[in-house]
């Protein structure tokens, strides 16, 4: 207990680190990897965020849920896009706007400039409340298989660009 509380006060006095440890601030084990492991676990991880948010953006437009659905699929876009990002070295991505994710993995192979239409489609999902009353219209479903299938065309293009460049990266 008394290293510990050595530890905070180290913290506090601004010594840096975290206040439970005298190590600075890493994940487990980052520390002694490589840069291009830890960018391929991310990337990694950006990928199989985003095909579970399809996977649930699905079950969601089959429940009749349209706008969670229409979101899931926006962010299942945005992260297989981020996975690309990551691969490259581009951290500092827009979390929040397909088109400039889309103009930015375009930007780094020209097998992404497919991805121009689905994202300038996907853009209007952010313009939607997400707080919003559930509607169940015969426009909102449409909105919301759109949205999907637009999603899906992303991540349609990404893991083509994953598996032509596998040896590379990962396999999708």
């Amino acid at each position: 207990m008394a290293a510990f509380g050595k530890a905070v006060l180290g913290f506090l006095r601004g010594k840096g680190g975290h206040p439970s440890t005298s190590l600075p601030m890493t994940e487990p084990g980052e520390s002694d990897r490589s840069p291009d492991d830890v960018r391929l676990r991310r990337a990694q991880a950006c990928w199989e965020q985003s095909l579970a948010d399809l996977k649930e953006a699905r079950a969601l437009l089959r429940q009749g849920r349209q706008l969670q659905s229409a979101y899931l699929s926006l962010q299942a876009a945005l992260n297989a896009m981020a996975s690309v990002c990551t691969l490259h070295g581009e951290f500092q991505y827009p979390a929040h706007s397909p088109t400039q994710m889309s103009s930015i993995c375009a930007s780094l192979d020209a097998h992404f400039n497919a991805l121009a239409a689905p994202c300038a489609a996907l853009e209007s999902v952010q313009e939607q409340n997400p707080f919003a009353e559930e509607v169940s219209s015969p426009e909102s479903r449409k909105e919301a298989r759109e949205a999907y299938r637009h999603g899906k065309n992303v991540l349609g293009v990404v893991r083509g660009y994953l598996r032509t460049h596998r040896q590379k990266y990962f396999k999708p």
